[in-house]
């Protein structure tokens, strides 16, 4: 089990990056057509839509990532408090 809970924490914290980079990426227009941004949106996709659809934008601002980023933190700390509780 433990096993299992360290695979999911090293998950969480690769879509972490990958949500931060497609956000930086995304204020850049010209670095939208490129391979790696296209893969990054194709990785952090099905976690921003629904929250998209769910969080308005603010000010034109779309928070969405961070969002996700809040909600993906909770998972690890709920995760790691999973694993201290069997161990």
């Amino acid at each position: 089990m433990a096993l299992l809970i360290s695979i999911l924490l090293y998950v969480f914290k690769w879509l972490e990056y990958a949500i931060i980079a497609w956000a930086l990426l995304s204020w850049v227009p010209s670095l939208r057509q490129t391979v790696y941004y296209g893969w990054l949106t194709k990785v952090t996709d099905p976690i921003i839509q629904p929250i998209s659809r769910i969080v308005p934008p603010i000010g034109g601002l779309d928070l969405s990532a961070l969002v996700a980023l809040i909600l993906l933190q909770g998972a690890q700390y709920g995760l790691i408090s999973l694993a201290q509780g069997i161990g």
